[in-house]
């Protein structure tokens, strides 16, 4: 922690509303240790003062809601959090209700994560930002329901594992995925907001599993339906990949606007033509 000033720089778009020359500095260190070149006009801007200014103001939750684009954004993000961390640490404190050794059970589900992350580095590289995040929490739910309809036994304990790799690629996915969401000037207070839901979702989790006293798949039911509306929810967002990401409020707006409608009705539409050719 006493080494991270001196071995992270600031911020370049942070820096653009304090100091323009050390955020220049800083950006084409970036661009030399990435061997890229970074063209003159990227460091222009058409009303500089204006972002200054805007980059300069205090911002709160109510920022995050104020407009409709970005107040759906936000909640669907919120609860996207809220759910892999209620699921993962649900999973994680309860891994005695597998059959089996239940070290060599924990032991397992520790070491899962690893691949969850290799494989998250490649695949959100290669395919974007929301559809591992979607794959990875479909999986997820869909474990879920497989585990409470095997019967005791290794391979309930395999596929239980398996959902636990793919709970821990959703949830970082989503981690990464939100910094490129939220507008500059309130991505730290996106990012704590959805922090905050998910040590919600957290403190919830070890209660869940008294339904289990009720019916015993309740739990695991429960966390495979919202893992599955969590990962339909990612669809709604808009990709960020490779894109110029929104830095003002009036960008955060206009970001993304109309992706909702958009993959609705091309659900619709697939839908539609399914039907036709099946009366056909």
């Amino acid at each position: 922690m006493c080494l991270t000033p001196r071995v992270c720089p600031e911020s370049p778009r942070w820096l653009m509303s304090r100091d323009q020359e050390k955020a220049k500095e800083v950006t084409l260190s970036m661009a030399r240790m990435n061997k890229v070149n970074v063209p003159d006009e990227a460091f222009l801007s058409e009303d500089p003062e204006s972002i200054k200014e805007e980059l300069s103001r205090k911002y709160s939750i109510m920022d995050l809601l104020r407009t409709p684009n970005m107040r759906m954004r936000s909640l669907k993000c919120f609860y996207v959090w809220f759910t892999c961390s209620l699921v993962f640490y649900g999973f994680s404190l309860n891994i005695t209700d597998l059959s089996g050794n239940i070290y060599l059970n924990f032991l397992i589900s520790s070491i899962m994560e690893i691949p969850a992350y290799l494989s998250l580095l490649y695949l959100q590289e290669r395919f974007g930002r929301k559809i591992p995040v979607f794959t990875y929490l479909f999986l997820t739910g869909l474990g879920l329901i497989i585990v409470t309809v095997l019967p005791t036994g290794n391979s309930r304990v395999a596929v239980a594992m398996l959902s636990k790799l793919c709970i821990t690629g959703g949830f970082q996915g989503i981690m990464i995925y939100s910094i490129e969401l939220f507008p500059t000037v309130v991505r730290n207070t996106g990012m704590g907001s959805s922090s905050m839901a998910a040590r919600l979702g957290a403190t919830i989790s070890p209660f869940l599993w008294l339904l289990a006293d009720v019916w015993r798949p309740a739990p695991y039911l429960l966390f495979s339906i919202m893992t599955i509306l969590a990962g339909l929810l990612c669809m709604l967002l808009p990709e960020t990949k490779g894109l110029r990401l929104p830095q003002t409020l009036g960008d955060g707006e206009e970001f993304g606007k109309g992706v909702t409608e958009r993959m609705i009705d091309s659900a619709l539409t697939t839908l539609k033509l399914r039907k036709g050719n099946d009366d056909a």
